[in-house]
C-alpha cells in the first residue's frame, strides 16, 4: 500500500493504533529509542499475564495457542490477571480477578515486595544507581501491599505470593497487551511490566524479553486517529480511501462523525473478510483471506 501511494504521489499512509504504538512510546521513554519487545514464550517457566488473550490468539494466533498448549507439558505456570473469566483465564493455572485499570498498580506492588524482601539479588537489570534509588523510594511510599490492595481489590497476601513466585522462578516473564493486543494499551501498565522483566534479570536472555530495534527500511506510517480527526473536521479532502482490515466506523472515537466523514469520500475500497460497520458503507469490498482459510 505504501508503494502504491508513493507511486500516486500521496503520503497519506496511516495505520490503526495498536499495542506496538504503546510499546514504542514506552521503550523510547525508558531506553531512549523506540523498540518492540519479543517475548520468549517457549523457554519461560512462569508467566504473569496482564489480560493477554493467549487462548484467543494473542499477537500471532497460531503461535500463542501452540505455546499455551506446550506449557502444560513443560510445566510452565500461567497466572492470568484480568477482571473477567476469559478463555485464557479458564485454562490458566491461576486466575486472579482485578479491578479494571489497576494492573499497573499491581505490578508495582509486586516490585515493592521483591525489593523489600531482597528477592532482587543480582537482578537489578539495566537500572543505574540513581534510577534504582528512585525506584526503591517510589514503591516504598506509594505501592505497599495494603495500598495496592485498596486499588486492585487483591488481598495483600496474594500480592506477596505473586511476587515471591515471580522472583523465585528460574525464567519468569511478564506479559501485557490485553485481548489480542490489537488496541493501544495503558503506558503505565506496559512500563511496569517492562520494569518487572528488567528486575528479574531476564531481559535479553532465554525465557525473557528481547528488545527489537526498528529497521531503517521499515515503512513509516501515522496513527489513523489524526486522519479521521482531520476528516471529521473537514480539514482534509480525500478522493480515494483504501482500507485494509480496518473498521474505523467501530474502532475510532466518535464513530458517528467518522461514518459521516467516510460517506463524503467519493470512492472507498475496503479489503476485509468481514461485513462490518465500515464494509457496509464502502463502495467496493474485496474480501481478504482470514486465518481460518
Amino acid at each position: 500500500f505504501q508503494r502504491l501511494l508513493s507511486g500516486m504521489g500521496s503520503s497519506g499512509f496511516y495505520h490503526e493504533s495498536n499495542s506496538e504504538d504503546t510499546w514504542e512510546a514506552v521503550t523510547a521513554q525508558m531506553f531512549g529509542a523506540p523498540s518492540l519487545p519479543a517475548f520468549d514464550l517457549e523457554n519461560t517457566d512462569f508467566v504473569l499475564s496482564l489480560g493477554c488473550g493467549l487462548a484467543e490468539g494473542w499477537g500471532s494466533p497460531v503461535h500463542s495457542m501452540q505455546t499455551l498448549s506446550s506449557w502444560k507439558e513443560s510445566g510452565t505456570s500461567l497466572v492470568q490477571i484480568e477482571p473477567r473469566l476469559s478463555n485464557t483465564a479458564a485454562v490458566a493455572d491461576q486466575w486472579i480477578a482485578i479491578n479494571p485499570g489497576s494492573e499497573a498498580d499491581l505490578v508495582m506492588g509486586i516490585v515493592q515486595v521483591i525489593i523489600e524482601k531482597g528477592l532482587h539479588s543480582n537482578r537489578v537489570g539495566q537500572l543505574n544507581a540513581s534510577e534504582w534509588t528512585f525506584l526503591k523510594n517510589l514503591v516504598r511510599t506509594d505501592f505497599t501491599p495494603d495500598k495496592v490492595a485498596a486499588t486492585t481489590g487483591i488481598e495483600p497476601k496474594i500480592i506477596e505470593s505473586l511476587a515471591s513466585a515471580f522472583a523465585l522462578a528460574n525464567r519468569p516473564l511478564a506479559l501485557c497487551g490485553k485481548g489480542q493486543a490489537r488496541q493501544p494499551g495503558d503506558s503505565r501498565e506496559f512500563a511496569a511490566a517492562m520494569l518487572l522483566n528488567m528486575l528479574s534479570g531476564r531481559a535479553g536472555k532465554p525465557g525473557g524479553v528481547h528488545l527489537l530495534s526498528k529497521l531503517e527500511e521499515q515503512v513509516e506510517s501515522t496513527p489513523s486517529e489524526g486522519l479521521f480527526s482531520e476528516l471529521t473536521n473537514n480539514n482534509l479532502e480525500v478522493e480515494l480511501l483504501l482500507l485494509n482490515n480496518s473498521n474505523p466506523c467501530y474502532t475510532q472515537p466518535n464513530s458517528d462523525s467518522v461514518k459521516k466523514a467516510i460517506d463524503r469520500i467519493p470512492f472507498v475500497v475496503n479489503f476485509s473478510p468481514y461485513w462490518d460497520e465500515t464494509a457496509v458503507i464502502s463502495d467496493l469490498l474485496l474480501p481478504n483471506h482470514s486465518y481460518l482459510e
